[in-house]
């Protein structure tokens, strides 16, 4: 029986550094930056007297679900990655992943804003949403689309968008 320092060990790689993790890792930090920015906001708008209405409520968790939606977006791929999944597999689950929580985040808005408020969507909201449909459909491309190098550009475009998404929110009157 050989000794032990002699046993033939087995070749173990680690994980191949995912294209675009340096970025994406930026967003994950730029993304839980923006979620405790938005929890600051409402923080800071209780003491000052002033009662959160229904619809301060919704905005206040919009703005949360759309920073965690980013955050996990920008987490996912080098999870995946430390599972062992090909680039082009992870920029497909990745996208997926991201496809359904925006898809039913954008499907759901509209009646989640009315119980909030009956006033009419806003145009700038109205344009929020079609962001956040846009940056849907790039993504389910991902999926479905051409693989390659270009599927960590269009999965990261997904991403910027939410957040994009947030700040046209954040911006509109």
């Amino acid at each position: 029986m050989p000794k032990p320092s002699q046993r033939v060990k087995p070749h173990t790689q680690p994980p191949l550094e995912l294209a675009g993790s340096n970025y994406i890792y930026t967003l994950a930090v730029v993304s839980i930056i923006y979620v405790r920015f938005t929890a600051l906001i409402l923080i800071f708008r209780q003491p000052m007297g002033r009662r959160i209405t229904p619809l301060d409520g919704f905005i206040i968790r919009a703005f949360i679900q759309l920073g965690f939606s980013a955050v996990i977006g920008s987490l996912l791929p080098p999870q995946l990655a430390l599972f062992g999944f090909r680039p082009t597999e992870i920029w497909q689950v990745s996208s997926g992943i991201i496809v359904v929580i925006l898809g039913i985040s954008v499907v759901r808005f509209p009646s989640r804003r009315h119980a909030a408020s009956p006033i009419a969507i806003p145009p700038p909201t109205c344009g929020l949403l079609a962001v956040l449909r846009v940056m849907t459909l790039a993504l389910l491309s991902n999926i479905v689309g051409p693989q390659g190098e270009i599927g960590v550009g269009i999965y990261s475009l997904g991403v910027i968008g939410i957040l994009l998404a947030a700040l046209c929110f954040y911006c509109s009157p």
